[in-house]
């Protein structure tokens, strides 16, 4: 479907290519290496590489996955934010998901005026679920919990900007939000 310009309207990201610059180009990326150090404990370590704050920056990664006898696992990822999982499962069926904490975030670089900024949304979120598994190839699950805090920023795009993007001044911030999910996954 196009509108009155003849761009077409559909859902995604996009820019103008008299909006795209050198300088506005923004890169991620990064590598996590595991290691199984035993039957029920896996470590990895890594890095991250970004050039959201106009220098490119190394920032640490984290991995670590632990499984007791009694079927209980925690995960613990930096790979994409921040997240912490404890699932326990009650049979080959049926397990739950405790997601303490799940924090993502997302940027982008774009031109303000004829500056270059960055804007910055991030989110925390924790919640309850349950999975059953009738089949090794589909899977449902029902969850609720919270958004505890969610914000969005508009800052230069310079590198001392990196370290005050935790502070809160400058910063949008929306009121906590409950959040129940229904989903199912299908594997071919």
């Amino acid at each position: 479907m196009q509108n009155k310009t003849g761009i077409n309207e559909k859902t995604g990201l996009y820019a103008h290519p008299s909006h795209i610059a050198r300088r506005a180009i923004h890169f991620n990326g990064g590598a996590i290496v595991k290691y199984r150090y035993s039957h029920s404990l896996e470590l990895g370590v890594g890095a991250a590489l970004t050039n959201t704050y106009g220098l490119p920056a190394v920032l640490p990664m984290l991995y670590l996955k632990w499984q007791s006898k009694a079927k209980t696992e925690i995960d613990l990822s930096m790979a994409n934010g921040l997240k912490l999982d404890i699932r326990r499962r009650w049979s080959p069926q049926v397990s739950s998901v405790l997601k303490a904490i799940d924090m993502d975030g997302m940027s982008a670089v774009m031109k303000w005026g004829d500056e270059v900024k960055v804007y910055s949304t991030t989110m925390i979120r924790s919640m309850m679920e349950m999975e059953y598994y009738p089949s090794k190839q589909f899977t449902l699950r029902a969850g609720v919990g919270c958004t505890w805090r969610r914000t969005s920023r508009l800052t230069d795009r310079k590198f001392v900007n990196f370290y005050k993007m935790f502070s809160d001044s400058n910063r949008k911030t929306f009121a906590p939000a409950l959040k129940a999910s229904v989903s199912c996954s299908v594997r071919f």
